[in-house]
């Protein structure tokens, strides 16, 4: 049966895109909405199955309780004369994770889609229903983002087992060994299915294929799961885990949710980069000594468990437990700790009652200063009265804590990661390193002695390298004047408000916060990223409103079907969406409603229909004055002023009706805060060549602070190398001189500046402030800060 031509109700079938065992996929244009639409078919052979009938309407169901921008939407339901049939999102091209496989794919893209897909099934599990038929062809590929499809085979966990006991339904490659024995299974089938697609997409191939299904579902109940260091030796023994665990024969001892398995596949790929092990990639693995005390149980039974995993993730172990007190005992094992690459100590009550453990820790530390290893992993078991001796050697290094046997997972992907992202045979010094009290390395005429206390040894591990959203607790975040102003909007009665800075000044990362402060105060937000809207989305400004009506609707709970009842009709876009919110949204939403729309400017770069929408958000404002329910619904706005360097029209000012909220450069006072946050690596003397260079420009400044503490240079180090092209600030340097490269009026302009202190051209001026480049007023303007002016001096 081929429906191309044909109508179904009001959905006009273009072509056939895609089949399976009970249904037909045709591409369909839908009139009302100008739209293509997907239209899934039961088979006309098929459709009075009573069992087949159930599957189709049971997928259909279970789409629609979910709610979720990885999972791909149904928008209707129905049927004409004998024909059943829903309706999807169009995806163009129809291009399937599979279609990218068949070789391995780039890790930082792995971890990106299994984010994402992992996402997807949490909100599925977390609505009890199981997709039983993960697979890449299952999954869509709509601009680099994952689309999970095909719920032909959903259960959801309210209803009785609709497969007979014994029958087997799935995929053979992709199903779990419960899945495969016919067992009833749970959401931890849907996680080892995610873990063979895992596999695939590192390895290649999936883990097991044969001749006939049925070899293959035996293969996954019986037989080991290849390794697959075996196979790629650049691979990190810790990611390798990960997906052992994924893949884990027992449910029990797979990942408790597909959020967890994505969150250790990215602690792996950020902290064991695949390039970075010099001994992995030369086929050498690396040399780890144990040291542990014999007569203590929790030692031992850690001690086992440790060495057990590191033989078999590929390291060489070498043990010693101590069974004797005598003066010869640290003599015979120092060759051991002066060979290894790691070496491992496990402190505990034990081994510290005749300091036995911090000799073994000093002796490391000797060899270390000497030849760059052992690097010393030390593990702290339960909670330890530490000597003062034992604190100054501790506070140089990182420290695992291991409180019951509930850790022993935790503190050996610890030690896996660790071991895998420095460990190598090589001499070479490697990023963990030893450092002193200063934050510096020792140099081989210093003694080791106790650190000062300022010192703080988890700074280094807690640092994140600058750039993107700023975490909701993270500690080097500096409040603003602009963070009350927020606050304060956001928790009043219909306001409307801009976020208005250059890049990277902290714009997203403030309205974050603001987010977060309105929901601690009961209100429901709508957030949405504009970067996330591809070109297909900005098209026409009736596709525009439509996604946001649905994204809105998705994001706040309600209804989505009530999006196509508004849609339908002779009004404009504007007045769809306008009246959805103030005859559907706002009566079903008791709760006051924030809209928070960041990187707003990219509707800039669009089609002239920017001017329309920000004139649909002026008349929201206006509409608090006439109907008390739009003071309900605040409006947040971050606007990027950097594409003034892009916008020839100075007057074509995105949005000017509510408060502006401007982010300004930190004062000297935040600077200063924020260097005793990182520790204090630029001294008070060298602080005003600091405040010179930078002026506080908040990204440049974390960004001097990182490196000076990630790299252990020196203020002398670092302004040396500040405007170099491969510097700290190098990246963003470069993007400045690029967009300074797009316009060659500009170019003269801040040329004028940087020679002259002042610019003849009103409208180039006005550009470069606004795009963060310079700053002053009347006639005397400079660079924003003595880095631009160093480094454009000789290349405008």
């Amino acid at each position: 049966m081929d429906l191309t031509g044909q109508t179904l109700n009001q959905y006009q079938i273009r072509e056939q895109i895609g089949h399976g065992g009970m249904a037909q996929v045709y591409k369909a244009y839908q009139p009302n909405l100008e739209r293509y639409v997907a239209v899934k078919v039961l088979y006309a052979p098929q459709a009075d199955d009573p069992d087949l009938k159930e599957r189709f309407a049971r997928e259909a169901k279970a789409i629609a309780q979910l709610s979720h921008p990885n999972i791909l939407p149904i928008y209707d339901v129905g049927s004409a004369g004998e024909i059943t049939y829903f309706v999807m999102k169009y995806v163009p091209g129809g291009q399937t994770l599979k279609s990218l496989l068949g070789q391995p794919l780039e890790l930082a893209t792995v971890g990106h889609y299994i984010e994402q897909i992992a996402n997807a099934l949490d909100h599925a599990h977390e609505h009890k229903i199981l997709h039983r038929d993960i697979k890449p062809a299952n999954i869509l590929l709509e601009h680099n983002w994952l689309l999970l499809a095909d719920f032909g085979l959903a259960r959801t966990g309210l209803e009785s087992q609709l497969t007979t006991q014994g029958a087997v339904v799935g995929t053979p490659q992709y199903m779990a060994p419960e899945q495969a024995e016919g067992e009833t299974v749970d959401y931890r089938a849907d996680i080892y299915s995610l873990g063979v697609v895992l596999y695939e997409m590192i390895m290649g191939h999936v883990p097991y294929d044969a001749e006939s299904p049925l070899a293959i579902l035996y293969k996954h109940i019986h037989d080991p799961v290849p390794r697959p260091r075996r196979y790629r030796r650049d691979l990190s023994a810790g990611l390798e885990a990960v997906i052992l665990r994924a893949l884990a024969k027992e449910p029990a001892n797979r990942f408790a949710r597909a959020g967890a398995l994505a969150e250790a596949l990215r602690a792996q790929l950020e902290s064991s980069p695949l390039a970075g092990v010099e001994g992995i990639r030369q086929g050498i693995p690396p040399r780890i000594f144990l040291w542990f005390q014999s007569n203590a149980l929790p030692d031992q039974q850690l001690a086992a468990y440790l060495q057990n995993l590191l033989r078999q993730s590929g390291h060489v172990v070498s043990a010693d437990p101590v069974t004797h007190t005598d003066e010869a005992w640290l003599a015979e094992i120092d060759p051991k700790i002066e060979s290894a690459d790691f070496l491992i100590v496990l402190l505990s009550p034990s081994s510290l009652e005749n300091q036995m453990g911090l000799d073994v820790l000093k002796q490391g530390l000797v060899h270390h200063k000497q030849q760059k290893r052992p690097h010393i992993l030390p593990v702290q078991i339960g909670r330890l009265a530490m000597p003062p001796a034992g604190e100054a050697y501790l506070t140089s290094l990182p420290r695992i804590i291991w409180q019951n046997e509930t850790d022993n997972d935790q503190v050996g992907q610890a030690i896996l990661a660790a071991t895998t992202a420095r460990g190598s045979a090589s001499t070479t010094s490697l990023p963990l390193g030893i450092i002193s009290e200063d934050g510096g390395t020792f140099t081989d005429d210093e003694a080791i002695h106790t650190p000062l206390p300022q010192f703080d040894p988890g700074l280094v591990e807690s640092l994140e390298a600058p750039g993107g959203v700023i975490k909701l607790r993270d500690k080097f975040y500096i409040e603003r004047y602009a963070d009350a102003q927020l606050r304060r909007e956001v928790t009043k009665a219909g306001t409307t408000t801009t976020i208005r800075a250059s890049r990277q000044t902290g714009k997203s990362s403030l309205l974050v916060r603001g987010i977060n402060f309105a929901r601690e105060n009961k209100a429901r937000v709508f957030h949405l990223d504009l970067q996330q809207f591809d070109a297909e989305r900005l098209a026409t400004p009736n596709i525009f409103l439509h996604s946001l009506a649905e994204l809105m609707v998705r994001k706040l709970r309600l209804e989505v079907a009530e999006v196509e009842n508004f849609w339908r009709g002779s009004l404009g876009p504007q007045d769809k969406l306008t009246y959805l919110i103030e005859d559907y949204i706002l009566p079903e939403t008791n709760s006051p409603i924030v809209l928070a729309l960041d990187e707003v400017d990219r509707l800039l770069q669009t089609t002239n229909f920017y001017s329309d929408f920000f004139a649909l958000l002026r008349a929201w404002h206006n509409s608090r004055a006439l109907n008390e329910d739009w003071n309900r619904f605040n409006i947040i706005l971050v606007i990027s002023t950097e594409p003034y360097l892009l916008i020839n029209e100075i007057n074509q000012s995105p949005f000017n009706v509510g408060l502006r909220v401007y982010l300004e450069d930190f004062n000297q006072a935040q600077v200063r805060d924020l260097n005793q946050r990182h520790g204090a690596p630029v001294a008070e003397a060298d602080f005003p060549e600091l405040m010179d260079l930078l002026n506080g420009q908040p990204y440049l400044t974390r960004q001097a602070l990182y490196t000076m503490v990630i790299q252990q240079l020196t203020w002398a180090n670092l302004r040396q190398i500040a405007v170099e092209d491969n510097g700290p600030f190098g990246d963003h340097l470069r993007r400045q001189h690029w967009l300074l490269g797009q316009e060659p009026m500009l170019k003269e302009a801040f040329r004028q500046v940087i020679h002259n202190k002042n610019c003849e051209d009103d409208t180039a001026r006005f550009r470069l402030l606004q795009a963060g480049l310079i700053k002053g007023s009347g006639d005397v303007y400079a660079c924003r800060c003595d880095l631009y002016r160093q480094y454009f001096k000789d290349k405008l």
